[in-house]
């Protein structure tokens, strides 16, 4: 999940844009795109940091709360995650 801006509240109510950004390969000419269930997985652990920063409120932008540690399974191959 990358955010391009922060939720907050301290300066008026300012609401967070955030995006998950996919890797999969493309099936070939006329066939449908099909992902491994490793790769559905991770896109929904991933759909869950878009969540968290959708949803969390905080009155400062910098300290969403609430908090939550990075988890092992957060996969770089296939997300790009700045945030």
């Amino acid at each position: 999940m990358s955010q391009f801006r922060s939720q907050e509240k301290l300066e008026g109510d300012i609401r967070p844009i955030v995006t998950n950004v996919l890797n999969f390969s493309k099936g070939g000419d006329g066939q449908p795109t099909l992902i491994s269930f490793e790769d559905a997985r991770t896109l929904f652990h991933e759909f869950g940091h878009g969540l968290h920063g959708l949803l969390s409120t905080s009155r400062i932008g910098r300290f969403p709360a609430p908090t939550s540690r990075p988890t092992s399974s957060s996969s770089p191959r296939s997300f790009s995650s700045t945030g």
